[in-house]
């Protein structure tokens, strides 16, 4: 369980950033189409579909992953269970499905859907429209830098599947590859918050604003203008 639970969350969250970029997609580049599909039941559905794309994906771990004890390490929890080719096609299965489906795939979704709202804000007048590509170049950019070394990784490991070869150093070498670019990996989830939320004009005006509720000698230096951010809310990030 904490096994499947921890791809759950690991596959989610990837998902969830995707639906983000292609909400702020719809939100920019089809303003006037979209307004009347993003609502509450909109986001409902998308979630619910995450969630479910989810569970189903982490299936395998739940279903193969057994607590057993072993003679050096005690209690180990560990695929098991199965005959070795059993184990061997699910692992590939596995893996091609975090390139396919949890990396290529959002790859794809998200330079299309920031390259056309590039398009889109250039084709404007928004005066910081500078900013804004920028920060939707560091965007792609942290996101390719991010997840790509944990996907070759596992491409690599998928070919070891195939490969009749089985040597135990380059499988020790992978082991360890892989946990240092998963961890990377999660790094994007850590710090997307900062892309998706901190630096928005909406973010910031509602934040200053609850700082000069709570402390009333800030507001005398808050130099806002809820013109501007209106105007250009749409687009900012």
């Amino acid at each position: 369980m904490v096994s499947s639970a921890y791809f759950i969350g690991f596959y989610s969250s990837i998902l969830f950033l995707t639906l983000m970029t292609f909400d702020r997609y719809l939100a920019v580049v089809h303003a006037v189409a979209a307004a009347k599909s993003r609502k509450k039941a909109y986001a409902i559905t998308a979630s619910v579909a995450v969630w479910c794309i989810s569970i189903v994906a982490s299936v395998k771990e739940l279903v193969f992953q057994n607590v057993g004890k072993s003679v050096f390490n005690g209690l180990t929890c560990d695929e098991s269970g199965y005959s070795e080719s059993t184990m061997e096609r699910w692992r590939l299965v596995t893996y091609y499905q975090q390139f396919l489906l949890f990396f290529l795939l959002p790859l794809t979704m998200v330079m299309y859907c920031y390259i056309s709202i590039t398009i889109r804000i250039l084709s404007t007048r928004m005066k910081e429209k500078c900013r804004t590509i920028k920060l939707i170049f560091v965007i792609i950019f942290t996101f390719f830098a991010c997840w790509t070394p944990y996907n070759i990784v596992i491409v690599l490991r998928a070919v070891q599947v195939t490969s009749e070869e089985d040597l135990c150093s380059d499988s020790e070498s992978l082991d360890y590859a892989l946990y240092v670019t998963r961890n990377i990996a999660y790094l994007y989830c850590c710090i997307s918050p900062v892309f998706y939320t901190f630096v928005g004009k909406k973010f910031q005006s509602h934040f200053r604003r609850l700082m000069a509720k709570k402390i009333p000698c800030l507001k005398r230096h808050m130099s806002t203008s809820s013109q501007s951010t209106r105007s250009t809310s749409a687009y900012e990030y």
